[in-house]
């Protein structure tokens, strides 16, 4: 018995290598990822909590310290208690998502069994799945109680915002568990591997799980102790061990996709849909610079609301120099990126953010609506893309360097620019014309040779 288990021991140290080399390069990156944009969602959902005031800032504005995830309190609480547990929570929870994201080591050797069950309660701290105010959870369903009262004191910006970061909150929490899943497979059989190798490769009584137990915790001192892997390892260990040790080397098969060969139609399909998930992916940035740029109106708003400010808008108003129904109108500069031109644009800055806003509706189900259309229509909807979004990202550097150089040096701190999100457009627009560039020149290649008939 002992020549099979060492058989299948060094089995399954092979595989459990093989499988950690695409955890590391395929896998982690992957999570990282969509963590990163889990985050993201959720700082945009919080900081328009804090916009609209239904949540109030962190009382006792506490900083996460970089180190071990902590889950945020979970316990019930009184309707009394219910604001100042609620901005203590959110603001917990926000930064608790800022040190995963931005601050956590992405390594396998963190990634332990322990560690991935805490990444996983923190992602999971709110089911955004099924918010609901009969939700069992109480910080679920408070939660689901201010997205209601959002939508109801919110304008058309806010439907937007909402529904693009719940989306996206909801997207992200199925793909990270389904990340975490695939290491949490990888890390019970190491586990097992640890305990066969330190634990029960020496031991000469007869195993049980006390035993096991005692030994473990002197020749695995790092590692918590689980029973119930530890009865995985007896069983397969045992005369009937044999498919139990079949099915654990099953679990760590590395499996490619068998799809098929792809025809040139697919292929070049293909590329459209890329560059069309490329304009997709930006869908909360614009709704992020929707909220920037109301904040920074407001603020430019203010400052024009000066007493001699309503004189002289009442003198151009008696010589009907302006009469725009109370819009705002602001004239930018941009330069034109083909030819270098200097260009002044007045820009109706309600229209444009009621434009922006249908465009971040847009670039977040664009690629649900085209994945079934044809190539031409792909390609047609590609360019219009591409015209629309470049037209806007000019727009949207003028409007940002306006309200820069419209407020007075002790306002200037308060503007808040979006040049991390103007940096995120361009990126996406580079994506989609290098995806554009490769169609036509694959579908050149592919169209068939006509040759010229001399008359």
């Amino acid at each position: 018995m002992n020549s099979i288990n060492d058989d299948y021991q060094k089995k399954l140290a092979e595989a459990l290598d093989a499988r950690l080399v695409w955890l590391k390069t395929s896998e982690l990156p992957k999570l990282k990822n969509e963590v990163h944009a889990f985050q993201s969602a959720f700082s945009t959902l919080y900081t328009y909590f804090l916009k609209k005031g239904v949540v109030n800032e962190d009382p006792y504005k506490l900083e996460a310290k970089a180190g071990e995830i902590q889950i945020p309190e979970t316990k019930t609480f009184s309707a009394s208690e219910k604001q100042e547990q609620l901005s203590i929570r959110l603001a917990s929870y926000d930064k608790q998502l800022d040190l995963l994201a931005n601050s956590y080591q992405f390594n396998m050797k963190l990634f332990t069994l322990e560690r991935v069950r805490r990444i996983r309660n923190l992602i999971s701290y709110i089911n955004w799945g099924h918010l609901s105010i009969d939700a069992d959870d109480i910080n679920t369903r408070t939660i689901a109680e201010l997205v209601f009262t959002a939508r109801l004191i919110g304008d058309h910006t806010a439907q937007s915002v909402i529904n693009t970061t719940l989306s996206g909150l909801i997207k992200t929490t199925i793909s990270i568990n389904k990340y975490l899943n695939i290491i949490q497979k990888y890390n019970r059989e190491a586990y097992k591997l640890e305990l066969r190798s330190s634990v029960l490769a020496d031991m000469k009584e007869i195993p049980t799980l006390d035993l096991i137990k005692q030994k473990a915790v002197i020749a695995m001192p790092e590692s918590l102790f689980y029973p119930e892997l530890v009865e995985e390892v007896l069983k397969e260990n045992s005369l009937e061990g044999s498919a139990a040790r079949a099915e654990a080397l099953d679990r760590l098969k590395i499996v490619p996709e068998e799809k098929p060969k792809p025809s040139k139609e697919v292929v070049l399909k293909a590329l459209l849909l890329e560059g069309i998930q490329a304009i997709g992916s930006i869908a909360s940035t614009l709704s992020e610079i929707c909220l920037k740029f109301d904040d920074n109106q407001k603020l430019l708003e203010k400052r024009k609301r000066r007493e001699w400010e309503k004189l002289r808008r009442l003198f151009m108003q008696i010589l009907k120099l302006k009469s725009r129904n109370h819009q705002s109108i602001y004239e930018i500069k941009y330069v034109e990126s083909e030819n270098g031109t200097l260009v002044r644009e007045q820009v109706n800055f309600q229209e444009f953010m009621l434009d922006l806003e249908a465009s971040a509706k847009n670039c977040a189900s664009i690629v649900r609506s085209t994945e079934t259309q044809i190539e031409p229509q792909l390609l047609e909807t590609l360019d219009r893309q591409i015209l629309d979004m470049q037209k806007r990202y000019r727009i949207l550097v003028g409007l940002d360097e306006y309200f820069k150089s419209q407020v007075k040096a002790d306002d200037h701190s308060h503007v808040k620019g979006i040049k991390p999100e103007l940096s995120t457009i361009k990126n996406a627009l580079v994506k989609v014309n290098q995806q554009r560039s490769e169609y036509l020149s694959e579908k050149e290649k592919s169209a068939p040779f006509k040759p010229v008939v001399q008359r």
